[in-house]
């Protein structure tokens, strides 16, 4: 297998073209992220790895398809590996090669529709918090906070450190004593757009705020003229999703397999 980073990966764009999950997009331009493919003049089939997601695309009845679905990067942090097949081919061989480690669930794609925002609305969210509670965007202080505990990593961990993060990064958190206990923020970037990741503390759910800090994010993307993309790992985050402007494209399966 040929391993690719950065600009070398744009030569993907065209094999992984049947994907519209925009984490392919941060890697295919070069943002994020890195690749395997079975040849990297002429790809035939291919492997997209961006955090704890892969993706894969082109021939999976190829026998390197096998290899790349087989061999998973080794020495990551993540608990868990989130394996995305392009067809129903690609769903078939992770079944093959992963049996009953592969855990399928459902995801939500969600359309990606341009401005469709009642920024008045989401003026609205944003300001309706409980007492005791504020938003504050993303500092280094808040860079820290987000990376000391799990609940928290995906606000800033696909960035190479918090000078990236502050350079190329976008996110709010909302702050109680001066402790970090929600974020809404750039799980990843790509061409003029961010993929959002939302994250609020075990104690501090059910009070409305990841609604408050992700209408803050997407306000603050969209000035930027940048796109603030969704996807939905539950109904739950759906519905959210719903009461902000997005709308449902289509489920698609996912597979969990757990990092060893």
């Amino acid at each position: 297998m040929v391993h690719l980073q950065g600009k070398e990966c744009a030569g993907l764009r065209e094999l992984f073209a049947h994907t519209t999950d925009t984490c392919v997009l941060t890697v295919t331009q070069g943002h994020m992220g890195e690749a395997w493919v079975d040849d990297a003049l002429c790809p035939r089939c291919g492997k997209i790895v961006l955090g704890d997601f892969c993706f894969f695309d082109g021939d999976a009845s190829l026998p390197q398809a096998r290899e790349l679905v087989t061999h998973l990067p080794e020495g990551r942090p993540f608990l868990e590996w989130y394996l995305v097949g392009s067809s129903e081919s690609w769903n078939q061989l992770i079944e093959a090669v992963w049996g009953e480690q592969a855990e399928a669930f459902t995801r939500y794609a969600i359309k990606k529709e341009g401005d469709c925002f009642d920024r008045e609305k989401l003026q609205s969210f944003a300001k309706n918090l409980p007492n005791g509670y504020t938003i504050r965007k993303i500092d280094g202080d808040l860079y820290d906070q987000a990376m000391e505990k799990p609940w928290s990593w995906d606000a800033c961990i696909q960035f190479q450190d918090k000078e990236d993060y502050l350079k190329r990064g976008l996110g709010f958190g909302v702050v109680c004593d001066d402790r970090l206990v929600a974020q809404a923020s750039s799980y990843s970037i790509y061409d003029k757009g961010l993929e959002i990741t939302i994250s609020t503390h075990p104690e501090h759910r059910r009070r409305g705020l990841a609604k408050a800090v992700v209408s803050t994010l997407i306000l603050a993307a969209l000035e930027k003229g940048w796109y603030p993309s969704w996807d939905a790992r539950t109904l739950i985050s759906v519905r959210l999703s719903e009461q902000l402007g997005y709308h449902l494209d289509r489920p698609y399966r996912t597979y969990c397999i757990k990092n060893k």
